[in-house]
């Protein structure tokens, strides 16, 4: 947010606070609120800090957004891939958590409808990059997992959107009809370069830059919502 925004913030919070049913903690965060003149269903005024009290706010604000960022490059070394956390739409007053997830994915589902995994990182952890390597994401026959629904992978450049290419493809899934390899192995192509021939079936296109992938199973089996299935970790080439 730009310089002394906060002050633009905190009356739309006293808005909606109003209308909310607080349980026992959020009763304590509301009497810390005060603090900063956030109190249900009074008017809100500027003038309730000086500048230089307005600035450390704002100081205080952008410190915690890069804490929340921050915990969204965590890998939880589990081959490159961090998983939905174990009370995925359910957060009660876990905001930290609720907090990470809203920055990244403005909301996700609960494990029953959908298990996420994202990947900033490959198998030996380190950061994906496109302009320094290609990449491949290697499924032994029968280990693509089990999706009542549909699984699908896709790409997203590190800004968070989803990245342009040629042949205007964005992600691969259940329903895209991947190409085998002769021992029944599906291997998906991660890189910015059109690997062509048959491979070009299985290419997620990246940018020439730093990237993340997100593999989503809506209608995940039990195995994978109590967090036993593991993905294959992303290989360079």
């Amino acid at each position: 947010m730009p310089k002394q925004a906060m002050w633009k913030v905190f009356p739309y919070v006293q808005l909606i606070v109003q209308f909310q049913i607080p349980n026992e903690r959020d009763k304590q965060l509301m009497q810390k609120y005060k603090v900063l003149g956030i109190e249900p269903g009074k008017g809100y005024s500027k003038n309730i800090f000086s500048e230089k009290q307005w600035n450390a706010i704002e100081a205080g604000a952008a410190a915690a957004r890069g804490e929340i960022e921050a915990s969204t490059r965590e890998s939880n070394g589990i081959d490159g891939w961090a998983t939905s956390p174990v009370n995925s739409g359910r957060w009660g007053d876990d905001y930290m958590t609720r907090a990470t997830v809203a920055w990244q994915y403005i909301y996700v589902n609960t494990l029953e409808e959908a298990v996420y995994y994202t990947g900033y990182y490959d198998a030996q952890n380190e950061r994906l990059d496109a302009s320094a390597n290609d990449y491949t994401l290697t499924f032994p026959a029968g280990a693509i997992p089990h999706a009542e629904f549909f699984w699908s992978v896709t790409m997203y450049n590190k800004s968070g959107f989803l990245v342009d290419n040629a042949i205007d493809r964005y992600c691969l899934s259940s329903r895209s009809g991947l190409a085998t390899e002769p021992d029944g192995s599906t291997v998906m192509h991660i890189q910015k370069n059109n690997p062509g021939g048959i491979a070009e079936s299985n290419w997620i296109p990246a940018p020439n830059d730093q990237f993340y992938l997100v593999f989503r199973i809506y209608g995940p089996d039990q195995n994978a919502i109590s967090g036993n299935y593991r993905l294959p970790g992303i290989e360079k080439n």
